[in-house]
């Protein structure tokens, strides 16, 4: 008995209206990088860094993570001061995207500092608690809440980027920028013609070079 073959017809958006595009391009739109410092990032290492500095597990919090927190916070407000910029609270109600536009519409684009912000919410971090095999007492994972600080700056070459930094050990890192602002900006500078609404381009004057401009993007 002959298999039958099956074959499928293209049907992709490209071929469906390629008489209504003008051209495609594949490049990056939002992007965000998280880290951490390696030495405190995990609950073993952490563990390690008490057993160093000859901190019992119970004044974890007390004698460790809170002097880190306020540090922390000393030092933002160190920035913001050197800045003269006021640390602004965002509540749940408040999308940070439209406390910065407001900001901008005011500022302009330069590069530099446009805003610190701060919002209570969730995070990762370690808690005492008992391992139920070894009946020791031992850091673990787990859930929680602090304040978060972000700051949002204008770079030349990547547009608007934030870096949010919690006030709670072990401290993960999250910086975004978009990859549409820094595409915009590397066309600018090769004087290539392109139109934008909001986040998206709906005509590029060179498609090709574009495309190689997008391809270098490391």
């Amino acid at each position: 008995m002959k298999t039958p073959t099956l074959t499928f017809e293209s049907d992709s958006i490209f071929d469906r209206y390629k008489r209504n595009i003008e051209g495609a391009i594949s490049c990056f739109d939002r992007l965000v990088l998280f880290g951490t410092f390696k030495s405190i990032g995990h609950p073993e290492a952490m563990s390690w860094q008490l057993h160093t500095q000859n901190i019992r597990l119970l004044d974890y919090e007390k004698q460790f993570a809170n002097p880190l927190r306020l540090e922390l916070k000393a030092k933002i407000k160190e920035i913001a001061l050197s800045e003269a910029l006021p640390i602004q609270m965002v509540n749940r109600s408040q999308r940070k995207e439209s406390v910065v536009s407001e900001i901008l519409e005011k500022r302009g684009d330069h590069s530099g500092i446009v805003c610190i912000l701060s919002a209570m919410e969730s995070c990762r971090c370690f808690h005492v608690k008992k391992n139920p095999k070894t009946n020791n007492l031992q850091l673990q994972w787990s859930s929680g809440k602090c304040l978060h600080y972000y700051i949002y700056l204008m770079d030349a070459e990547y547009g608007l980027c934030y870096l949010r930094i919690p006030t709670w050990a072990p401290f993960r890192l999250q910086f975004y920028f978009n990859g549409h602002d820094w595409f915009e900006r590397q066309m600018r500078l090769e004087g290539i013609d392109f139109e934008k609404i909001d986040n998206s381009f709906i005509h590029i004057s060179d498609y090709q070079r574009a495309g190689e401009i997008v391809s270098s993007f490391d």
